[in-house]
């Protein structure tokens, strides 16, 4: 609206305009608002108003009206883009194809009109006119937490170059204001945890028909939300562009992951995706990535490059040429959808400014990844814009959540100041794993398996197992087995009879060929022919080839063969040559072994010098009667100090890990304890009152890689069980202990000399996720009261320090706040004792995250005076990835996470069962029979009468608890598919307080002292709570019902009643009764 046209100011004189509302037909009109004429009322503006409550009806007329002032108006007014609309309940879906334009979903839309446009499928919104306006708004909508934005967008349609962006925003309050919909977020601001640009639809990256998807934030949130596309002005009349296929809304989970478009709450996949949620590949998506950028990105390896292209401005980043990003629009390098559940890493040579470098933070490179089909982006690496004058390789170990079907990677560059500014460039790019690792590599370069002039007898045909490449017309481009040959080619030469891969460049720049990751085994060789220059042999100085190996993906080279003199310390007295080959006549064959490069990295162990107070063993007084630990390379003619055993530290038992230097790592050292001499007039005496000194447990070993899993049944005779364990003292391997036939690890704790019975893993690498499962029986001649020795079991990230914590911490009611604890899941501490595991019993655990590192140590140990009694055994461990559901607690878990299936039971993850389940209980603990039939376990009660009858509910004999360790009920695995409720009768301690009923309900913990009714769907691994019963509420017998979860409606469920904690035999007893499943 405008009061007063021109640029004069308004006659002040003027009625002001009145908005007015009639609900009978225009015979009598009330007020809405009035709109005063001013000095600044001749510029246009927007209003948006509410309709008050009393103007809504079904026959309302609105209308403006200046009254004259004695028929005389003096400044005139206008008025345009009347809209009258809304929809009071909200609307909560806005979907559009624009086959109509429907006036109720888009409030405006200047210079959009509707037609066919960069071959849509049908009509889309464009905006092509010569307007000076371009915008599109929708109608407002109701945006909740599950609300996204899902359009197909385009600019240009490729017909101008032109670099120029089109704002989404929105608005809260009916359009008075506008703001973006994302704003800037760039590494440096610090409260932003992903990086995005407030310009999102950019030309560039828009030149073609692209759908985008974006989940709302949580500030557009309300009943009414609005949401325009708007072109700012000034703009070039060709800057055109188009929306088509619109939805906004809540109505498809994960938004369709990214692979397909929402319609009417369904998902319609895109080509070659499938599934309820288009999240599921129709076919196989590649496992690898590789690109050299030797010839033009392909389609088959990137869905996006923009403001790159092939360069050599940059000189060789890796070898020849390079991407080189210079464009002035954006800068985005975006790959094809991947399958990396196998893969590990992502390399590539990196390198900024050929032309001009970066100057600040925004200016660097961000790497990142999706697995949305590019909807949410996770932050990989930040490449920082400081580093990297000079091309650099990179190499990222991919995380866990990266590592999954259909994951796609971007590399872009928010800020930039313009073409050929703050440019940069990528080049060999790999994205790959070992999971594709080849045992054996054969190439030879032609179509034959072996060369013909190769068939004497020495080399007939090879035998075993090799996989022979076959060709049958002559190849000219070099095969699969290599990951890296850009330099090289199959042709004759030096007077070869078939083809040979020949390598080399023009312009003296290095060449190399790198073959895929191989994982070899002992006893490996290599075998190749080679000829270096053939007939020249000029220039013999730089034309060597050197061949090398790397273990950590190409990070660092070390040659195959080192170079070994007679003197080499570290060579063990062989002389070997380096493996290098310089220019020569003709062909030569050459055979290597390949090394086992694999030696010790540290050292540990137990010392002690003297003692405080024992009478056999001397108080050490200075420093002289410390211990010196040294190490020697040469056989023991010169000698390094690695370690001084202070006299006054090690009066204690102390523990020591050392890392041994590099300079100690040869396949020659040894390692001396010793203790200085007495020397008494330059002669050496024999000092007998010097302290004495013990070592004990010495480990020297390690690796450069620990090993993912450790699986030991302890059956096989005379494989060695030494490269699992470090350190089992008191242990012997035995069969038959605790009725178990097969053989396991035993501590029969016959010798009573106080020491710690230990079983200690070595050092392995843990993943989140990972599990751990073992068999364990302790004590089982033991009565369950009285004294536990109990066995913990433990972890320590550090083997440097002693320092282990329990792999599990206990969770009770009281400690349902505490880290770590979730508030539906109790669970004891990861500690065994003759009360929870007296029989064989197998304990599958999921470890939590924090037990995760690349050097874990576990350990179960049992410590303080033993007798005989409370002997214990181990067998049948596994740690490592998890078997699927964890074997639903009905197998075990072995190597390559494969489930073996316990009898009776079936499929992936032993959850299928071959049998039928009870699928109602109904006990009153009358029948002896009939409890046996339905229980599974009862410990710590008996059918009894200690807290007498259960009245009114229940009468007779109930199931009365007063055990001295646990108290609980496990009813027998149910079929709980069609059951509604489960009803029981309970009661904890009496009003009367007497001896065999009571409880003290004053006691601080006592909200450990509830009885809790629990449920689990995987045979007991993890339990998940229905209900708490307070002593304080059961004081007095209550009969209870729940309806049974829905996630427990299934086969295999067992249910248990369970009190954590209670004073002893004689407190705290609980009875329960009438137990009952109902369908």
């Amino acid at each position: 609206m405008r009061l007063g046209c021109g640029k004069g100011v308004p006659d002040p004189r003027s009625q002001p305009v009145l908005l007015q509302y009639s609900l009978n037909g225009g015979l009598t009109w009330s007020l809405l608002q009035e709109f005063l004429f001013s000095n600044s009322s001749n510029v246009g503006r927007y209003i948006a108003l509410e309709i008050p409550l009393k103007a809504r009806s079904s026959s309302t007329r609105l209308r403006w009206w200046q009254p004259s002032e004695n028929g005389h108006f003096y400044s005139p007014w206008v008025i345009d883009q009347i809209l009258i609309g809304g929809n009071i309940s909200g609307n909560t879906v806005i979907e559009d194809d624009f086959t109509t334009l429907d006036s109720r979903k888009w409030l405006l839309h200047p210079g959009g009109t509707k037609m066919p446009v960069c071959g849509s499928t049908g009509d889309a919104l464009v905006f092509i006119e010569k307007a000076s306006t371009r915008y599109v708004v929708t109608t407002d909508i109701v945006v909740n937490e599950d609300s996204f934005i899902q359009i197909d967008f385009a600019a240009s349609c490729s017909v101008t170059d032109s670099c120029y962006a089109i704002e989404l925003e929105y608005s809260v309050n009916l359009g008075l204001t506008w703001h973006p919909i994302l704003k800037d977020c760039l590494p440096t601001n610090v409260e932003c945890n992903k990086y995005h640009l407030q310009r999102i639809l950019v030309s560039d990256t828009f030149n073609k028909w692209t759908r985008i998807t974006l989940p709302l934030p949580h500030y557009t949130r309300s009943q009414a939300t609005r949401f325009r596309w708007h072109q700012p002005a000034p703009f070039d009349k060709q800057q055109t562009w188009a929306i088509d296929n619109v939805y906004i809304g809540d109505g498809c989970i994960d938004m369709c992951s990214g692979h397909g478009r929402c319609t009417q709450g369904n998902c319609v996949c895109d080509e070659h995706w499938g599934g309820l949620y288009c999240d599921e590949p129709e076919a196989s998506l590649p496992t690898q990535l590789k690109d050299n950028f030797n010839r033009a990105p392909s389609n088959q390896n990137w869905l996006t490059v923009n403001g790159g292209k092939l360069s050599t401005v940059c000189g060789a980043v890796a070898s020849g040429m390079a991407l080189h990003f210079s464009g002035g629009c954006s800068r985005l390098l975006v790959t094809v959808d991947l399958n990396l559940t196998n893969a590990e890493f992502i390399q590539f040579y990196f390198m900024y400014g050929c032309l001009i470098t970066p100057n600040n933070r925004n200016q660097g490179v961000l790497l990142e990844y999706s697995v949305n089909g590019g909807i949410t982006w996770n932050l990989l690496m930040e490449i920082f814009y400081d580093q990297f004058s000079k091309p650099g390789f990179v190499n990222i170990l991919l995380p866990h959540e990266a590592k999954a079907l259909g994951t796609r990677f971007r590399w872009w560059q928010p800020k930039h100041d313009g073409l050929d500014q703050n440019d940069w460039a990528i080049d060999n790019v790999l994205i790959s794993g070992s999971a594709d690792q080849r045992t054996v590599m054969l190439d030879t370069f032609s179509s034959a398996p072996l060369p013909q002039h190769e068939r004497s007898p020495a080399d007939a045909g090879p035998i075993g197992r090799i996989a022979f490449d076959m060709f049958t017309e002559d190849k000219t481009t070099v095969n699969e087995h290599w990951l890296f040959h850009d330099d090289c080619a199959i042709e004759r030469f030096c007077d070869s009879p078939d083809g040979v891969m020949i390598c080399g460049s023009h312009d003296g720049r290095e060449v190399y060929a790198v073959t895929h990751d191989l994982t070899p085994t002992e006893g490996w060789i290599m075998q190749f022919k080679i000829s270096v220059g053939c007939k020249t042999s000029e220039k013999i100085a730089q034309n060597q080839v050197h061949v090398q190996y790397s273990t950590d993906f190409g990070v660092s080279w070390s040659y195959l063969v080192p170079q070994c003199l007679p003197a080499d310390p570290k060579c063990a007295g062989s002389i070997s040559q380096p493996s290098v080959f310089f220019p020569t006549k003709g062909w030569k064959r050459i055979t290597y072994s390949l090394p086992a490069n694999l030696v010790g990295k540290f050292l540990q162990y137990w010392g002690r010098i003297g003692s405080e107070n024992m009478t056999t063993c001397h108080r050490p007084t200075c420093r002289k009667e410390g211990v010196l630990l040294d190490y020697s390379i040469d056989g023991g003619i010169s000698w390094i100090l690695l370690h001084e055993m202070d006299y006054q530290k090690y009066i204690s038992v102390r523990h020591d890990y050392i890392l041994l230097p590099e300079h100690a790592l040869t396949n020659t050292t040894r390692l001396r304890w010793w203790q200085p001499f007495v020397i008494s007039n330059g002669i050496v005496v024999s000092g007998s009152d010097r302290a004495q000194w013990a070592l004990d447990d010495i480990l020297v070993g390690g690796a450069e890689i620990n090993p993912s899993q450790l699986v030991d049944t302890f059956d096989d005779e005379g494989t060695s069980h030494e490269e699992n364990w470090s350190f089992y003292p008191n242990a012997v391997r035995t069969a038959g202990f605790c009725g178990n036939p097969s053989f396991h690890l035993y501590w029969p704790n016959k010798k009573k000399d106080n020491t710690h019975n230990i079983l200690s893993s070595r050092e392995l690498i843990i993943q989140p996720g990972y599990m751990m499962q073992f068999k364990i029986v302790v004590g089982c001649e033991a009565t369950s009261c009285g004294d536990l020795h109990s066995v913990m079991l433990e972890y320590t990230k550090d083997t440097r320090t002693d320092s282990w914590q329990l792999v599990q911490t206990q969770c009770l009611p009281s400690s349902s706040n505490s880290i770590g604890c979730s508030p539906f899941q109790f669970h004891e501490a990861t500690i065994y004792n003759s009360v929870n595991s007296s029989a064989w019993k197998r304990i599958t655990i999921q470890l939590p995250d924090h037990v995760s590192s690349s050097a874990t140590q576990f350990r179960w140990i049992q410590k303080g005076e033993e007798t005989e009694k409370q002997s214990w055994a181990i067998d049948h461990v596994y740690i490592g990835e998890a078997c699927p559901k964890l074997c639903s607690g009905h197998g075990y878990c072995t190597t390559g996470a494969i489930c073996i299936c316990d009898e009776r039971y079936q499929g992936d993850d032993c959850s299928v069962f071959s049998h039928d389940l009870p699928s109602y209980i109904k006990d009153n603990f009358e029948s002896e029979r009939v409890t046996e039939i339905n229980w599974e376990t009862i410990q710590g009660g008996v059918i009894g009468n200690g807290c007498g009858q259960l009245a009114p509910y229940a009468h007779g004999d109930s199931l009365y608890f007063n055990g001295c360790q646990i108290r609980q009920a496990i009813t027998k695995p149910l079929d709980l598919t069609r059951a509604s409720k489960i009803m029981f009768v309970l009661q904890i301690g009496s009003i009367s307080q007497t001896e065999s009923c009571n409880t003290n309900l004053s006691d601080p913990n006592t909200v450990d002292k509830a009885v809790l009714l629990q449920y689990s769907v995987n045979n007991g691994i993890t339990w998940q709570v229905i209900a708490q019963h307070q002593p304080k509420d059961f004081i007095q017998a209550q009969r209870v019902s729940y309806n049974v979860p829905l996630e427990a409606r299934m086969k295999g469920v067992l249910l248990r009643w369970w009190q954590p904690r209670h004073n002893g035999t004689g407190h705290d007893q609980w009875a329960l009764d009438h137990v009952e499943v109902v369908l």
